[in-house]
């Protein structure tokens, strides 16, 4: 019966003792489990801040062109520049996974970099911003105002078409005699032809840009020109409100004109029309904007018949 019962007890300790190993297993096992959880998750945090990353990246190079190119249309000469965009070392289990500073260059041209600095310096001593009593931004550059180019700087005006004929030598040109309330009428070349009869046009109310510098179109001197609403094969006239006057002026507010009023005439190569023009447009009631702001005149605005949403030219 001892003899048995030393068995079973040998037993017994056994199986406690497999027990005790099993647990020291299973919570070995729990603890790899852990760090494998912790281990997992840390990748996909690390993965996350990457992607972050590359979206951060992404917009600064959107915005950086962004600028440079407000930059250029403004006259402002781009200056090449490495910019270093520092990524934070991201530790994982004591190891240091370091990544690269982005670079971003903004020119092409090969520039030395002390030679930058230099001009740059300069710049910013020959550059001082002030404040108009507009409150609308103006920089001094060598003691000259730069103005901002917005449509401020484009000389609109209302005018009457008091005469309209055929252009001899183009089929596709009205030769248009136009009252913008100066002592005599100016001549506009319109190619308007195949788009609006010319009955739909004689003494009719039009918006005209007065300060384009004039050109010959097929050996008539055309001195300004009436802004029409387009489609690729589409065109509508202007109209301003019919309580106008020839020589009416066409404001946007926000954007006043310089104190001294636009410039007779716009200088051709600093391309200021053309650099407006794709934020001149229709809105979803047909009145004409620039930049989301409808165009003034007294008694009213300007709008297009029936092209809603398009571009003004």
């Amino acid at each position: 019966m001892n003899f048995e019962n030393n068995q079973a007890m040998n037993k017994f300790n056994e199986i406690v003792c497999a027990s005790e190993e099993i647990d020291t297993a299973v919570k070995t096992l729990s603890d790899e489990m852990s760090s494998l959880e912790e281990l997992s998750w840390k990748k996909n945090k690390i993965n996350t801040l990457k992607k972050e990353n590359e979206e951060l990246h992404r917009l600064i190079v959107h915005f950086k062109k962004e600028l440079c190119d407000l930059e250029i249309a403004n006259g402002k000469k781009q200056i090449q520049s490495a910019i270093k965009i520092p990524v934070k070392e991201v530790t994982l289990q004591g190891k240091c996974a370091k990544k690269e500073p982005a670079t971003l260059i903004l020119s092409n041209k090969p520039t030395d970099v002390t030679s930058n600095k230099k001009i740059q310096k300069k710049d910013i001593q020959k550059e001082e911003k002030t404040i108009s009593k507009e409150g609308s931004s103006k920089r001094m550059v060598a003691g000259e105002e730069v103005l901002p180019i917005d449509i401020g700087r484009l000389d609109l005006k209302v005018g009457r078409i008091l005469d309209i004929q055929r252009h001899k030598d183009a089929d596709t040109l009205f030769v248009e005699k136009v009252d913008v309330g100066a002592k005599e009428p100016i001549t506009v070349v319109s190619g308007l032809v195949k788009h609006i009869p010319i009955e739909e046009l004689e003494n009719r109310l039009v918006v005209v840009l007065c300060n384009l510098k004039p050109a010959k179109m097929r050996g008539v001197t055309s001195e300004g020109m009436v802004m029409c609403a387009c489609t690729t094969d589409r065109v509508e006239v202007l109209s301003p409100s019919p309580t106008c006057k020839p020589g009416d002026l066409v404001t946007v507010p926000g954007y006043p004109s310089p104190p001294n009023g636009p410039e007779p005439v716009l200088n051709p190569k600093k391309k200021i029309f053309e650099t407006l023009a794709p934020e001149l447009l229709t809105d979803s009631e047909g009145f004409a904007t620039y930049r989301g702001v409808r165009w003034e005149v007294p008694g009213g605005y300007v709008k297009s018949a029936t092209l809603f949403g398009v571009n003004i030219k």
